[in-house]
């Protein structure tokens, strides 16, 4: 299956709404101020990009951390590997403006997503008090 032009632009739309869904995730986890638990996005994808429409549905949950710091973690599922490689990089594309000038979160790819991972473990109220200017996350 070849990749068409359309695909990047659907990529870039469709990060800008989970990168939106990552912010609000992170905003819940340090409000509940939980080290054992992480937000659990999960995306799902047709086999066909052309398909996504202007809104994407996806599941949200938590779950037990897989290591420490963890804040978010995305699945993104899709069954064509070389369009899960542009979702993933358009995703951390996204996630940018939100993440710039900001050493205490980073994003880790894995097989089936990316993470949000608070830098160095610290506490949890350490990383809501730094924010720039008192700002919440992404505010």
């Amino acid at each position: 299956m070849s990749l068409t032009v359309g695909t990047s632009a659907v990529a870039e739309r469709v990060a800008s709404t989970i990168s939106c869904a990552i912010e609000f995730a992170i905003k819940c986890r340090i409000k509940y101020n939980s080290r054992e638990r992480c937000e659990l996005l999960n995306v799902s994808f047709p086999d066909d990009f052309s398909k996504i429409k202007k809104d994407l549905c996806f599941g949200a949950g938590d779950a037990a951390i897989n290591e420490a710091g963890e804040l978010v973690r995305v699945y993104l599922n899709l069954n064509d590997p070389a369009r899960f490689a542009i979702m993933r990089d358009a995703v951390h594309v996204a996630l940018f403006p939100l993440l710039k000038g900001r050493r205490d979160i980073v994003v880790h790819d894995f097989e089936e997503g990316l993470k949000i991972i608070l830098a160095n473990n610290r506490e949890i109220k350490h990383f809501h008090e730094q924010s720039p200017a008192g700002a919440e996350v992404g505010g």
